[in-house]
Parts: structure tokens; sequence; C-alpha cells
């Protein structure tokens, strides 16, 4: 790594988890809760750190300064990173030790969010990689699928209950997005765009 004089704590024994679609390979947050002796829920979010690998004003630097993000295409993306860092060294691969910025947070049983809020520097390494049809299934009671270990389903049972506090949070403060149709993209056979649809009907 290029920063090997930062310091960055030492996150590794928490249970942190990814949750993304079953196909996803660039895991780039992971989640870990707790709760405190007060009833508070702490979440502390940890994002892939490109940086550590990425030596800044570099040529990739400036490409992924342009590309500003990885674009999500029906059957394959086009990534801010070479394959090699978004999907591997980058990405907070499950049972793989990985550099992270992180931010801890604390929420009340409101949703409401404590202002003392702490970024900085980590190591993780994430100790499940979750698809969001099976976490949902599985808080819901349906199919067969069930996590993996308590210590995983334990997080799953923290993270609905900050999920659904800070829905309520945003409900009671009017920042409830209204309902939109989706748009979807039509690619031809050289994976071009050949116009794009919202709800039935298509556009070109």
């Amino acid at each position: 790594m290029l920063d090997e004089g930062l310091e960055r704590q030492d996150l590794t024994a928490l249970n942190f988890v990814t949750i993304d679609s079953a196909s996803t390979e660039d895991m780039d947050d992971a989640l870990y809760a707790e709760e405190l002796a007060d009833g508070r829920l702490q979440l502390t979010v940890a994002i892939a750190d490109p940086t550590a690998w990425i030596a800044e004003g570099s040529k990739l630097d400036n490409t992924a300064k342009i590309r500003a993000f990885t674009n999500y295409l029906p059957g394959f993306n086009i990534p801010m990173l070479p394959r090699e860092l978004s999907d591997d060294l980058c990405s907070l691969r499950a049972n793989e030790v990985r550099p992270a910025l992180a931010c801890r947070m604390i929420i009340a049983a409101d949703g409401t969010i404590d202002d003392d809020i702490a970024f900085f520097a980590a190591t993780i390494e994430s100790k499940a990689k979750l698809a969001y049809d099976n976490v949902s299934d599985c808080l819901e009671n349906n199919g067969t699928w069930q996590p993996e270990n308590e210590d995983i389903a334990q997080q799953i049972r923290l993270l609905h209950r900050i999920c659904l506090s800070r829905s309520e949070w945003r409900h009671h403060h009017a920042l409830v997005f209204k309902d939109r149709p989706d748009y979807r993209f039509v690619l031809g056979e050289k994976r071009r765009s050949t116009g794009y649809c919202g709800g039935t009907a298509p556009y070109r």
C-alpha cells in the first residue's frame, strides 16, 4: 500500500457485513452496528479506500476524477477504477483485510443522529457478503436462506432497527422521496443505448 505510515484503527475484530446484489463484486461499503448500554445504536460505516493504492495526481487518479463514479448498465458496468482495484484489492470482500475510511455515529430510538460523528482511517475485515433479496426474505420470514451464524443474524437485526428508525425520522421531517417511475436503458446488440423506458412506455 502507498500509505504505510497512515495510522488506521484496527476494526478487523468487528462483525462488519456488506449488503449488495448477489452478483456484486465491487463491495465499496460495509456496516457494523452495536447496541449501547442506554439503548441507542452505534453505527460504523466503512468505505473502501482506493487512496491506499492510487497515488494522488497519478494518471489513474486523474482518470478516476473524470469518470467520477461507476456506471451500472443492464448486464454489466463501467467501473470508475480498473477491475483489479474495484473488484479485488479495494473491494470489501468477506474474510479479507482491507483499508477503509470509516464514519461512526450514534442513532437514537427516534432516528435522530447524534452530533458527535467521528471520521477516521481504519482496517476492517467483512465477515459476510449479504444479498438484498436474501436479507429481505429473512426479515419477512420468507424463503430458506438464513445467516451463517448468530453474529451475522444479530447484525441484520440491528441494521434493520436502524433502517426503521431512520425511515420514521425522515417521514416526520418531510424528507421522504415521492414515488416516481423507474427508468431503464434500452441497449442494442453492441451494448449501445438505443433509448430508455419509464414504466411500460419506451422513449427514444
